[in-house]
């Protein structure tokens, strides 16, 4: 009986410690781990960085065809380019041109 008396002592001054430790821990927890957490921030953050990059390629890439077919205008036709371009639509080359073929890996 008299242990029991003193562990209900005890415990009242242990009980609402531990809880709030519990209760920090939690919050601890998911703030670095949970959906809105650092280690979901630093993601985030990275496939922002990711996509921004791939922006820029596409960027640069739509810049280099905005100028090939800027050459096809009629206003100011490239022959060179015009000549390339119906080469690789009809498939011919002329007589004093080489042909190599590389084999598909």
């Amino acid at each position: 009986m008299l242990i029991l008396r003193e562990m209900r002592r005890r415990a009242r001054y242990i009980l609402p410690a531990a809880f709030c430790a519990v209760v920090v821990g939690y919050f601890t927890y998911h703030s670095v781990q949970g959906e809105k957490g650092i280690h979901s921030y630093l993601k985030i953050k990275r496939e922002v960085r990711d996509a921004q990059d791939h922006l820029k390629k596409m960027q640069f890439v739509r810049l280099e065809l905005e100028q090939r077919v800027k050459g096809l205008r009629d206003s100011s036709l490239d022959l060179d380019l015009l000549e390339e371009r119906a080469r690789i639509v009809l498939n011919l080359m002329r007589d004093d041109e080489l042909l190599i073929h590389f084999p598909k890996n």
